[in-house]
């Protein structure tokens, strides 16, 4: 599955991951309506969605760059580092 997981991680929508890491769901979309999250410049929507469901609820995020195709992981709205491919 591992393998899957890093072939689609670019497709536009959300894993859904338990915490037993089951795969709930994948090109799923996460409606934020009160989205309080910050990125820096330079990150677009993909990483704000991460930012906005990490904010808001018991979760980390990662957002996938589909130019760099680097990971960053969010948690608390807060960006907590960047992992390269």
């Amino acid at each position: 599955m591992d393998e899957t997981i890093k072939e689609f991680y670019l497709i536009d929508g959300a894993f859904v991951i338990c915490r037993d890491g089951i795969v709930e769901s994948a090109g799923t979309l996460i409606y934020i309506p009160n989205q309080n999250a910050v990125v820096p410049g330079g990150f677009g929507t993909r990483h704000t969605a991460a930012a906005s469901i990490s904010s808001v609820a018991e979760y980390s995020s990662i957002a996938a760059s589909e130019s760099t195709r680097a990971g960053t992981l969010f948690k608390n709205g807060q960006m907590s580092r960047i992992m390269q491919k």
